[in-house]
């Protein structure tokens, strides 16, 4: 059975600060995420205004299920109202190798 991770690539809407998202991502983390099975980690890594996001699963099911996790919670949709929606590109990739 393989790992699965999601690779989630954004920008922030405009006037949305960098500590803004990180309290509402936190929140998500604690009241959605991290709460899903399957659930291992999750990095957010940042490049000038270009986020990503790689959440890993234990199995691509767990990946899959958790996609609509959460959609009606406050937590995520706080989250994801500092996004720019139209930026954002999602993939949810199995783990081939880890050295």
């Amino acid at each position: 059975m393989q790992n699965a991770v999601w690779v989630i690539q954004f920008k922030l809407k405009k006037g949305v600060t960098a500590e803004e998202f990180l309290t509402a991502s936190q929140k998500c983390q604690d009241e959605v995420i991290s709460q899903q099975k399957g659930y291992l980690s999750w990095k957010q890594l940042v490049d000038g205004d270009t986020w990503i996001d790689v959440i890993e699963w234990q199995t691509r099911e767990d990946a899959d299920a958790a996609l609509t996790a959460g959609a009606s919670n406050p937590a995520a949709q706080e989250f994801y109202a500092k996004m720019n929606i139209n930026s954002v590109k999602h993939q949810t990739l199995s783990v081939a190798k880890v050295y």
